[in-house]
């Protein structure tokens, strides 16, 4: 079990700080008797545990910085002993916060916890004791502290140095510990946003069209789905307009396919400048594109498709041998309540496409009444 042995060797013969240091062990042990059971310490419990703790021991140590004083303790014992309880509250705030984020085990807190307390009373505080002993017998602040520092320099120092330089080693090892798994932490986020990102990367990729840097059909479809699952109403629903690029195949033929992309590359621009921000553009292959609106309705999509037909028709492009007047034939349809899935609104504009082509292309077509609207 992870406990602190209480005995009489740590005993001060000061009674105040004997008192607060056995309550302090007892801290310390609840801490050590959590861990042992391998109770699930929560954030809650480790900050209530570690909060009574560092509020007992500053109030521990402001005691003893006061009793130092009253007692005129030579300044040389008192700036130690300070240092030593600054140290204290600084490094375990730093293993602290290595246990609240899961670089360091709490029993690495637990183990330095009893580990300074030990030292620290069995070398600074019983010090001190004797000072305040030999002041009390008559020696002044400064005979008390050298005849002390004989006496330990002879015996116990010596001892202490080497625990406190395990001590001190086993410190810096923790927060080498703390250091690498802070490292291997970072490494881990940033290896998984780099893949969040490719991933992100690789999924436009697979919805992009690589020419036109449009939706493609797999996009579009994605699209259609989602918004097919919405509460149907039709006086603000889902439409759409189907665009077929006019005379797109003579170019192709007569000028090459670079020329074909760099038509269908400027009609995708000039479309993607007409509509809002939530229209949604595609190509669905070949030189057949759709914009998808939702909220809208056929008197809106008739307007934004004529808008389309007339930026488009103000397009000229010339090739070596000939020049593309630019033309886009349009079909626009509403989703309806007899419309069973998305594959039906499509029929309707693909319909209303077909007639505007029959009509001798470079206008708008719609085979759906606009009597309810």
């Amino acid at each position: 079990m992870l406990t602190f042995k209480w005995n009489k060797s740590y005993t001060t013969n000061i009674a105040t700080v004997d008192e607060q240091h056995k309550m302090l062990v007892s801290m310390i042990n609840k801490l050590g008797e959590s861990i042992y059971s391998q109770e699930v310490l929560s954030p809650e419990i480790l900050d209530k545990y570690f909060e009574n703790l560092a509020l007992y021991a500053k109030v521990h140590f402001k005691d003893e910085e006061t009793y130092m004083a009253e007692h005129n303790i030579d300044s040389r014992h008192q700036e130690a002993h300070k240092r030593a309880h600054i140290m204290f509250l600084e490094e375990a705030s730093k293993l602290y916060d290595g246990v609240k984020n899961k670089l360091i085990g709490p029993e690495f807190l637990f183990h330095f916890l009893a580990n300074w307390i030990s030292i620290h009373i069995l070398g600074t505080d019983k010090i001190l004791a004797k000072q305040i002993a030999a002041i009390q017998n008559g020696s002044t602040p400064q005979e008390a502290f050298n005849s002390v520092q004989e006496i330990v320099d002879e015996t116990v120092a010596p001892l202490l140095f080497a625990v406190n330089q395990l001590f001190t080693r086993t410190t810096n090892m923790n927060h080498k510990l703390m250091s690498l798994n802070k490292s291997l932490e970072e490494q881990v986020t940033l290896r998984t946003q780099e893949l969040q990102q490719v991933n992100n990367t690789l999924k436009a990729m697979a919805l992009t069209d690589t020419l036109t840097k449009l939706g493609n059909r797999r996009a579009a479809v994605a699209y259609l789905q989602n918004e097919w699952k919405k509460p149907f109403d039709d006086r603000v629903t889902l439409t759409c307009i189907m665009i077929d690029v006019d005379k797109f195949k003579h170019v192709n033929d007569t000028q090459g396919h670079e020329a074909g992309d760099k038509v269908l590359a400027l009609v995708a621009n000039t479309i993607r400048d007409s509509v809002r921000n939530d229209d949604f553009v595609c190509r669905l292959g070949g030189d057949e594109l759709v914009v998808l609106s939702n909220n809208t309705n056929l008197v809106y999509i008739m307007q934004l498709a004529e808008h389309i037909r007339s930026k488009i028709s103000k397009i000229r492009m010339e090739f070596p041998s000939d020049v593309w007047e630019g033309s886009v034939s349009l079909g626009v349809a509403q989703r309806d309540k007899t419309q069973k899935t998305y594959i039906d609104l499509l029929k309707k504009a693909d319909e209303g496409l077909y007639k505007a082509k029959e009509n001798g292309r470079n206008q708008i077509g719609c085979v759906q009444s606009f009597g309810f609207q």
